[in-house]
C-alpha cells in the first residue's frame, strides 16, 4: 500500500489521500512536483537525456509505461478524450502528421476497421444522402474540383471502363484499390507541378488484340500526354503473339 486515507485536511487544507513514505498529501506533493518542473525544467530536461541515453533506462521505462497503461487504460481513454475536445487544432494536426509519417500502417487500420464497420457506414451514408440531396451534391461537385478529387475519380473512371473489359480481377484487396488511387493521385500532382498534362498509362494495354493487360498497381505507370501517344502508336504494330506472351507473364506474377 502506498497511499492511505484519514479524512482529515492537510495543513494546506486538503482533504486528500496521503503518501506512506512520508505523510504527504497527494495534492501537496503534486504542486511540489509541478513548482519543481517550473523552475528547474532545464536541470530535469538535461537528466532526463542522461537517463535515457542509456539503453536499459530506456527499456526498463518503456516496459514500465507499457505496463502502467495496461492498468489504467480507462483513465488514459478519458484524459484523451478531454484533451482532444480541449485541443482540436492540435490533435488534427498531430494526427495529421501521424498520418504521413505511418502511411502504411494506417491504411491498414483504415480498411480494416472499414470493413468491420461496413454496414453501419453504410447506412449512415445513405440517411446524409436521403435527409441532405442539395448538400451532398454540392459537396461532391466541391470534392471533383480539388486534385484528390479529380485524381479519385480518374481512378473511378478507369475502373469502370476496366470492368467492362473485365481487365480488374475480383481478387484485388483494398490495399491494392488503395495503390492504385495513389497512383492517379500521383499524376495529378505531377501535372500541377509541371504544368504538362499527365496519363497513368497500363504498361500492358488493357485492350489487346486477342488478350490484354490487367487494371492492378504493377500493370500502371505514369507518363505524360505525348509519352503516352508516342508509346499508343509505337504499340500499334506488336504482333499478337508478343501481345499474349506478355499477358502471360503478367498472370504468372499474379499467381505467385
Amino acid at each position: 500500500m502506498t497511499r492511505y486515507f484519514t479524512g482529515e485536511p492537510c495543513k494546506h487544507g486538503h482533504v486528500a489521500e496521503r503518501l506512506t513514505s512520508g505523510a504527504t498529501c497527494v495534492v501537496c506533493h503534486n504542486q511540489m512536483n509541478a513548482n519543481d518542473r517550473a523552475t528547474n525544467s532545464e536541470r530535469i530536461k538535461q537528466y532526463q537525456a542522461t537517463y535515457y541515453a542509456n539503453p536499459e533506462n530506456k527499456a526498463r521505462h518503456k516496459h514500465w509505461m507499457a505496463e502502467y497503461y495496461k492498468d489504467n487504460s480507462e483513465a488514459y481513454a478519458e484524459r484523451n478524450k478531454r484533451w482532444r475536445a480541449a485541443y482540436p487544432e492540435k490533435n488534427r494536426a498531430l494526427t495529421r502528421k501521424w498520418r504521413r509519417n505511418n502511411r502504411e500502417k494506417y491504411l491498414r487500420l483504415r480498411a480494416q476497421w472499414r470493413d468491420e464497420n461496413r454496414e453501419e457506414l453504410n447506412a449512415k451514408a445513405a440517411e446524409r444522402r436521403r435527409l441532405n440531396p442539395e448538400a451532398q451534391k454540392e459537396a461532391r461537385a466541391k470534392y471533383n474540383k480539388t486534385a484528390k478529387g479529380r485524381a479519385k475519380d480518374r481512378a473511378y473512371r478507369k475502373l469502370r471502363d476496366a470492368r467492362k473489359l473485365k481487365a480488374t480481377p475480383p481478387w484485388l484487396t483494398e490495399e491494392h484499390r488503395q495503390q492504385i488511387k495513389d497512383i492517379y493521385e500521383q499524376a495529378v500532382l505531377a501535372e500541377r507541378l509541371t504544368n504538362v498534362k499527365h496519363h497513368v498509362d497500363h504498361i500492358e494495354p488493357l485492350k489487346g488484340k486477342d488478350c490484354g493487360g490487367l487494371h492492378v498497381p504493377w500493370n500502371l505507370q505514369i507518363l505524360t500526354a505525348s509519352e503516352n501517344a508516342t508509346k499508343a502508336i509505337a504499340q500499334s504494330g506488336i504482333s499478337t503473339g508478343r501481345s499474349c506472351r506478355l499477358h502471360a507473364r503478367t498472370l504468372a506474377k499474379l499467381q505467385e
